[in-house]
């Protein structure tokens, strides 16, 4: 019950309270709204939640006044630099009926997960906190155990230095990705300009080792027709010598054929697999007429062979076909024979496989050496000459142009004649 002015009270001029209990045991109290009463018995404690406050924010060097942070509605979004990253919060909470033992605890989102217990204590540090966004809450309990019904609040971010920026860091990567395209590219203009020259270089060392070994295989060629040439006319001399003129005139007849035939094959790298058979030909026709038909001789190809298409050397076989008539079959006493195959090795490689059956190349060796010096000498010169042929062109053409020779033996062991495989390439640059 309240009595004011209205009631007949004088409002007191002064702020001197006089408590008055009467026999009910109510207690009145004049205030300067006039009189009030109060039944201390009937008086209870209230059980509230108590109201938490940040009170005081301070950051080295300078600090900020706050009033109620206990709404969220009122978040603070301050920021702060890099190089201000320490701070002591200061708080306090509210409980009339309950003011001693009230316990605090807190957290700051963006570095811890879980609350922390600070007792009594009502400020908090925190010290070189990085970059980032944080909130800190604090909520207090009173020694009923009752919570606050809400937190109180305070957000803020602490900026990254210009650095560590997303907009430096792009700006940093896209520098440095231009940096090294620009020292790539460099790069690569240079190696491809010191490419370009050394290939050129190459390509002029290709050219002249090209034409250097064209001209050593045109001289090589040279040199093997006045041989050719020069063992026919000791043909034509031993007719003569015999005095048998008739068949003289007809070797030279056949041999005047032949030579131009291989004088006009000379100054060309290249011949039809045609046009070399038909010139083996003639020359086995030579030779066979030049000893009497005394051996007999074939010259066969595979289905696959297209002869006036496919492209050879020119006198490639000849030397070894010579050799063969000469050293293994001449020396046998009868049933002299010699045979010629053609045939695909692979796709772009030729193989020609010329054998006899003549005496063998230890027993053929033995009689040059019986024989003296100028049969020895005739043999080797022409062999020579083709296998530094054979040579060149395969330095040349970086492809196989290659000779084998070896025995051809029995089931005993015994020698049975000899055999040459020939592999020659016969892609695109041959042809």
């Amino acid at each position: 019950m309240n009595f004011e002015e209205q009631d007949g009270f004088i409002k007191p001029g002064y702020s001197y309270i006089r408590l008055y209990q009467a026999k009910d045991k109510r207690i009145w109290a004049p205030t300067v709204f006039g009189i009030t009463s109060y039944l201390p018995d009937k008086l209870g404690v209230t059980e509230t939640a108590p109201l938490i406050y940040i009170n005081g924010i301070q950051e080295i060097g300078k600090s900020w006044p706050q009033t109620d942070y206990s709404d969220s509605s009122t978040l603070s979004t301050k920021q702060f630099s890099y190089e201000h990253n320490s701070f002591t919060f200061s708080f306090t909470a509210l409980d009339y009926a309950n003011q001693e033992d009230i316990q605090y605890h807190y957290r700051l989102e963006g570095l811890d997960s879980n609350w922390r217990n600070s007792g009594d204590q009502r400020s908090v540090s925190f010290q070189n906190l990085s970059p980032g966004n944080y909130l800190f809450r604090v909520k207090a309990m009173n020694s009923k155990g009752i919570w606050s019904k809400n937190d109180a609040i305070y957000g803020f971010r602490i900026t990254p230095p210009f650095w560590k920026t997303w907009w430096f860091i792009s700006l940093l990567m896209v520098t440095v990705s231009a940096l090294l395209f620009y020292i790539i590219n460099r790069r690569i203009r240079f190696i491809k300009t010191k490419e370009a020259k050394t290939r050129e270089k190459e390509l002029e060392v290709m050219r002249l080792n090209k034409e250097f070994a064209t001209s050593q295989l045109t001289a090589l060629r040279m040199q093997m027709n006045p041989h050719f040439i020069f063992n026919a006319l000791n043909s034509v001399q031993h007719f003569i010598l015999q005095g048998n003129v008739v068949e003289a005139n007809k070797y030279l007849a056949k041999f005047s054929k032949l030579q131009r035939e291989i004088l006009h094959s000379s100054d060309q790298q290249f011949i039809t697999i045609e046009k070399e058979i038909e010139i083996l030909t003639w020359y086995l026709e030579l030779e066979q007429y030049r000893f009497g038909e005394s051996f007999t001789w074939q010259i066969n190809k595979s289905a696959d062979i297209e002869p006036e298409e496919l492209k050879i050397p020119p006198m490639v076989l000849q030397p070894f076909v010579e050799n063969a008539i000469w050293h293994g079959l001449m020396p046998r006493q009868t049933n002299r024979a010699l045979t010629i195959y053609y045939d695909l090795y692979t796709e772009d490689i030729l193989q020609v496989i010329l054998r006899d059956n003549g005496i063998g190349r230890a027993a053929a060796e033995k009689l040059k050496q019986n024989e003296g010096v100028h049969r020895k000498n005739h043999e080797s010169r022409g062999m020579s000459m083709v296998l530094q042929r054979l040579r060149l062109l395969q330095e040349q053409y970086g492809k196989p142009f290659e000779a084998s020779i070896s025995d051809i033996t029995d089931l005993h062991g015994e020698v049975q004649g000899t055999q040459v495989i020939l592999r020659i390439f016969i892609g695109d640059k041959a042809s």
